[in-house]
């Protein structure tokens, strides 16, 4: 996947069981993909993925670090940029978030929320390029919207 950032749906596995509040349903999310650049001396040896997760406060019960999430991107809003400052870093995510949740809005993309890839969480899938799906480890992967 080329760099940039990217708009979708996530979905937590729910691992089977009784799934804990906010697994197992699609959210809406705001995804980048690439090395963080605005950051000197901090970016990334390696592309990274990090999921933003546009719920309201409480849907999801708990952190879910080292949980499974499915990501389906389903546009792309911009490609990776170096921002001159924070202050500019978070007013174009503020933009990103604000221009996601519009798109998903649009007929063609929220239709997809029901794609059996993101509600048949139960069952676990393989990774590689048709279905992303990384374990959450060292690095924030998915976070909520605060």
């Amino acid at each position: 996947v080329e760099t940039g950032v990217y708009f979708g749906w996530a979905a937590l596995e729910s691992g089977g069981g009784t799934p804990k509040k906010g697994r197992a349903v699609a959210h809406r999310a705001v995804v980048n993909v690439g090395y963080s650049p605005t950051f000197e001396g901090a970016e990334n040896g390696e592309k990274i993925v990090e999921a933003h997760l546009l719920v309201a406060d409480g849907a999801i019960a708990e952190d879910f670090y080292n949980e499974t999430m499915r990501l389906e991107l389903v546009g792309r809003l911009r490609g990776e940029k170096k921002f001159a400052s924070f202050p500019n870093l978070m007013a174009a995510i503020n933009k990103d978030i604000e221009n996601a949740d519009e798109a998903l809005d649009a007929p063609q993309f929220a239709a997809l929320r029901v794609d059996p890839f993101l509600v048949n969480v139960t069952k676990r899938r393989g990774g590689g390029p048709a279905g992303l799906r990384r374990r959450v480890g060292g690095r924030r992967w998915g976070r909520r919207r605060d």
